[in-house]
């Protein structure tokens, strides 16, 4: 059984910027979510998902996405703009998902900085 869709939104938007709240979140935790929580019937349903709240939640200006962090980074950030970043997601995540190895690991999400999330996260 899934979730409506605003309702499925939701829930998978809070759970991101809680998770964000505490460390960055690699994409398999975001996937596991869809599935441990029934988010979405299929794939198919599942990529949609994924797409439209990641979107959501970069064109609010509350996450960032990109590489795991390093040299000084203080959050994942690919440095594209909404679009382009999750246009980049689909293409390791959705296009390839059938290789973990390309997309688990190589997406990480954060809160942008100076943001507090946690308070805008829907309840």
């Amino acid at each position: 059984m899934t979730e409506p869709e605003s309702g499925a939104q939701n829930t998978l938007r809070s759970e991101i910027l809680d998770a964000a709240a505490y460390d960055w979140v690699p994409m398999i935790e975001v996937d596991q979510i869809v599935t441990q929580q029934q988010l979405a019937a299929g794939d198919s349903d599942r990529f949609d998902l994924v797409s439209t709240v990641l979107r959501a939640l970069l064109g609010e200006g509350l996450v960032s996405v990109g590489d795991l962090p390093g040299d000084g980074n203080q959050v994942p950030d690919w440095g594209l703009s909404a679009d382009a970043a999750v246009e980049r997601v689909r293409g390791m995540y959705v296009d390839r998902h059938g290789e973990p190895e390309e997309w688990q690991y190589r997406i990480w999400f954060g809160l942008a900085q100076g943001d507090d999330a946690r308070a805008t996260s829907a309840g």
